[in-house]
């Protein structure tokens, strides 16, 4: 059985539809992702509305399948993206949802990367200023390479910090690449909005390399490569 999350459709989607009791139409809208949710509760399970292998398991009465036990990080990934999307709206598509997880999985790892000051401070990534549990200096490089000290943002929780993530990246000139499938002008419009300053073409090949690992973790359909595009629209995968 496949990941289940909010927008996906199919018979899988239909089979756990009828485990859960909500009307099987084939289509994981909102009600099926409460429906998710509660389910999960009743069954002492992650409650984020993702149908995993471990919710898999528990529905067919399973131990969880070695292989999730031992990939936290595929299990984080699906919670960060219920976080992001959660933040982004209710009018998120799926490539922006990918997109903004895609960079934020490389700031840090999660936000557990930051050393000295920054440590503890639920920070995705570079993200300046005073957040809701104030803030700390750390060294960072302009595009030059040369360095400078400036205060970045502590979030009281992981999901504030990944939620703030999600809605800096996604600024109106960066969505529109994005929902292009255009990844590269995606992360240079970022960079032209300030978010962070080491130099794009670099960033750039980290972002590919994050966005490869997710979707070989949480089986996506390739969404921001322009060439995947008209394939996926056929497929229904893109709202």
């Amino acid at each position: 059985m496949q990941t289940l999350r909010l927008g996906s459709s199919g018979p899988d989607v239909v089979a756990w539809q009828r485990i859960i009791g909500v009307p099987a139409d084939g289509k994981f809208g909102p009600a099926t992702q409460n429906g998710t949710i509660n389910w999960q509760r009743q069954h002492k399970l992650a409650a984020d509305g993702i149908v995993g292998p471990n919710t898999w398991a528990a529905a067919e009465g399973k131990k969880p399948p070695a292989k999730a036990q031992k990939t936290a990080t595929i299990e984080t990934d699906d919670w960060a993206f219920h976080v992001m999307q959660k933040a982004i709206g209710d009018k998120a598509t799926a490539p922006e949802i990918q997109y903004a997880l895609t960079v934020a999985r490389g700031e840090g790892f999660y936000g557990k990367g930051w050393t000295g000051e920054g440590a503890g401070s639920n920070n995705w990534g570079a993200v300046q200023g005073t957040g809701p549990a104030g803030s700390f200096q750390h060294l960072d490089h302009h595009a030059d390479g040369s360095p400078y000290h400036t205060a970045f943002k502590r979030y009281e929780t992981p999901e504030q910090g990944a939620a703030d993530m999600a809605r800096i990246l996604l600024k109106a000139n960066v969505r529109g690449f994005v929902n292009a499938g255009k990844l590269k002008k995606a992360v240079y419009a970022q960079h032209s909005n300030g978010y962070y300053e080491l130099a794009p073409e670099k960033y750039y090949d980290a972002v590919k390399r994050n966005y490869g690992v997710l979707t070989a973790n949480l089986e996506w359909p390739k969404l921001l490569t322009r060439w995947f595009q008209p394939v996926v629209k056929l497929l229904g995968l893109v709202r």
